[in-house]
């Protein structure tokens, strides 16, 4: 049974267990604000030996207080959740809940998994892009950006002040359309 609250059949349970308890994913079952179920995957993301540590508590023990919400959720949903690991830090997750029903009781099902590294990759991205933008427009040359035709998609300052043109005017157009004069470009090539 599951903390004796849900009583499954014998038989194909076990094998279903074993599955569960294998599983790479963190598996949460709450009812009414309790951890009914949390897999082994589940606990050591959450930094606890033993899931049993959970069983019985309340579900605000393992999710922040900014991800709960007394919404009903659709039958199945994808979210990104905080919970919070044993020592009260935060862990993003990433969670797929599905409701399924044993005989007239509706089991929700938490799937989750650690998205921390996914998160700190982003942040990296974000701040590597907001640097190359920074140095794209303050850089003292003149910078152009293209398309894979060759058409410019961007121009810094610099672009405008040396040759004339404003972003506008430059975008969608091939620099030697801008800056190579109209009787010498067929050299240009």
């Amino acid at each position: 049974t599951m903390n004796g609250s849900v009583r499954p059949e014998e038989g194909g349970f076990s094998a279903f267990r074993q599955l569960v308890n294998l599983s790479p994913e963190g598996i949460l079952v709450p009812r009414d604000g309790t951890i009914l179920y949390l897999n082994h995957s589940g606990a050591r993301m959450l930094d606890y030996d033993d899931p049993s540590a959970l069983i019985g508590k309340d579900v605000a023990t393992v999710v922040a207080a900014d991800s709960r919400s007394g919404e009903q959720s659709p039958a199945s949903h994808l979210s990104e959740e905080s919970f919070l690991r044993r020592d009260g830090s935060v862990l993003p997750v990433e969670v797929v809940s599905s409701t399924a029903t044993r005989g007239r009781v509706p089991i929700k099902f938490d799937f989750f998994r650690d998205v921390s590294d996914r998160k700190r990759m982003v942040d990296s991205l974000q701040r590597q892009k907001l640097h190359f933008e920074e140095l794209f427009k303050n850089s003292p040359e003149a910078i152009v950006l293209f398309d894979a035709e060759n058409r410019i998609t961007e121009v810094n300052w610099n672009f405008t002040a040396l040759f004339g043109y404003t972003l506008e005017e430059a975008v969608g157009k091939s620099v030697r359309e801008l800056i190579v004069p109209p009787d010498e470009q067929d050299e240009a090539l």
